[in-house]
């Protein structure tokens, strides 16, 4: 076909291309961010992969394990998950095969879920503080986020009232991070089985993401509490249970005692993507003892840099190292003598890269995330350049 010449001009420049209003208005870096990478500071305390941070992998054994499970022969198509996976699966989660589904992540688990359960233009309820993605997450699926709060006192406890509040405002699904990233949270059996009966009595579904459950610090992670009302759906994975995000493989374990009125909706949904790959899923009870290896060398790392911050804010009496009961992140509390980012620029001008804690919505200012994943010598270097930071603000 031979474009004519007006053709030939609307080809080349169209129409305007309207974006979906499910991504946000504006996606260009912040100047916080472009600030901070023009400095480059050699210390990373925000690194939160993984495979980044000079962990001693079984590269042999994954590979062994993985190689055993490739034959493409054994592709079972089930809206569920391979039987063999969920069979598996069983037995960590504690629930019967026929209330797990295997998805290929958590953000996927969460996408199910919103599809299940909220209306377009619905209501999410998250946690504040807590990771930014979920609300992401809601907008991509048309729905919308309502805050409840977690109230910073000797821990981070759930704040139950805000959390009526948002049930109240119509929230048909509600999330509790526990443990929180990056709070360190977790939330206590009877905050879990109060939201449980709140939930509950307006006809909402709990989802409680526990994929940081593997890694207590200075607490313990208690098993989700027994008869639990309504629907609660536990969501974990390999990406955090066992450092393994390249490894996709998540699951959603149902509890509660209406668990098994939802389980066939949540498959019809998981039916239309089938995207946990079969090789993982094959290899799962293989990869598990690895992945416990993989936790237990974490495990010791987090107390290792934990210690080594809590022993450097000794020096500044104005910087509090908030306790960390579980998880990857610790939150460091400073004072308002510079906005939040003032914090973190002065920190990448001396070297080191940390986060303001309204980039995990943080409702108030004084707060700078870290990552407790780096190896302790990059992380010592990190903290001390921090103190100077502080010695020299204060």
């Amino acid at each position: 076909m031979t474009l004519t010449p007006s053709m030939a001009s609307f080809a080349k420049d169209g129409l305007p291309i309207k974006l979906s209003r499910r991504l946000p208005a504006d996606m260009s870096l912040s100047e916080l961010t472009r600030a901070v990478e023009e400095l480059a500071p050699p210390y990373d305390l925000t690194e939160t992969n993984p495979t980044r941070v000079e962990l001693v992998y079984p590269e042999g054994a994954l590979a062994w394990a993985l190689g055993g499970a490739t034959a493409l022969a054994s592709y079972e198509p089930d809206a569920m998950g391979m039987r063999s996976a969920r069979d598996f699966l069983s037995g960590v989660a504690g629930v019967p095969v026929d209330h797990l589904l295997v998805t290929a992540s958590t953000s996927e688990a969460y996408a199910i879920a919103i599809k299940a359960f909220v209306e377009p233009g619905g209501l999410v309820a998250v946690p504040r503080p807590s990771y930014p993605l979920i609300p992401h997450l809601a907008q991509l699926e048309g729905a919308d986020t309502v805050w409840y709060d977690l109230i910073p006192e000797e821990r981070f406890r759930l704040d139950l009232a805000s959390l009526e509040r948002a049930l109240v405002a119509g929230a048909k699904l509600v999330v509790i991070v526990s443990p929180n990233n990056p709070t360190g949270s977790v939330a206590s059996e009877a905050e879990i089985a109060e939201a449980a009966f709140l939930c509950a009595e307006r006809g909402a579904v709990l989802v409680i993401d526990r994929v940081f459950a593997a890694y207590p610090v200075e607490g313990v992670v208690p098993e989700l509490p027994k008869d639990l009302p309504g629907v609660v759906i536990a969501l974990d994975g390999l990406s955090k249970r066992a450092a393994m995000p390249q490894l996709k493989l998540a699951w959603m374990a149902l509890h509660g005692t209406s668990a098994h009125s939802v389980a066939g909706a949540l498959a019809w949904v998981n039916d239309a993507y089938l995207s946990a790959a079969t090789p993982v899923q094959l290899a799962l009870p293989s990869l598990w003892p690895h992945g416990q290896q993989m936790a237990a060398q974490i495990g010791s790392r987090l107390r290792t840099n934990l210690a080594t911050l809590r022993a450097g804010a000794l020096s500044v009496k104005a910087v509090g190292v908030l306790p960390v009961a579980a998880g990857w992140s610790v939150v460091v509390r400073v004072p308002r003598v510079v906005d939040d980012d003032g914090w973190v620029i002065a920190c990448a001008r001396a070297g080191v890269k940390v986060a303001p804690g309204y980039h995990y919505d943080f409702d108030r200012p004084g707060f700078i995330v870290m990552s407790l994943l780096p190896r302790p010598q990059s992380f010592a270097a990190g903290v001390r350049r921090f103190i100077t930071v502080a010695q020299e603000l204060v």
